[in-house]
């Protein structure tokens, strides 16, 4: 089975926002599937990864972009790299390769 690849952009300013997106294979998924693999990430984060409750983590409006994105508000880089770590080894790295990157 071929992980889907999921990029935490890792270029802006520290503390301000950045985005999480579904990157590469992106032609092969719908981009409902697409809407929905962010919200199983966000749900998963929100319910089992402890991390900063200033961070913020929404899906952007389907007509924002020509991909589904989600917007991460707040978040430094300090906690870019725990967030990462945490995702990897969560059960989520199974199903996907999560990295961050620009």
């Amino acid at each position: 089975m071929k992980k889907v690849n999921i990029n935490i952009w890792d270029d802006y300013l520290d503390g301000s926002d950045t985005y999480m997106y579904i990157e590469e294979n992106v032609d092969e998924i719908s981009f409902e599937k697409q809407e929905k693999i962010l919200e199983l990430i966000i749900n998963y984060i929100n319910l089992y990864l402890n991390i900063d409750s200033n961070i913020i983590f929404e899906l952007l409006p389907e007509e924002s972009e020509c991909r589904p994105e989600i917007i991460i508000r707040n978040l430094s880089s300090l906690n870019r790299e725990i967030l990462l770590d945490k995702l990897q080894k969560s059960e989520l790295s199974i199903y996907f390769n999560i990295y961050s990157e620009s």
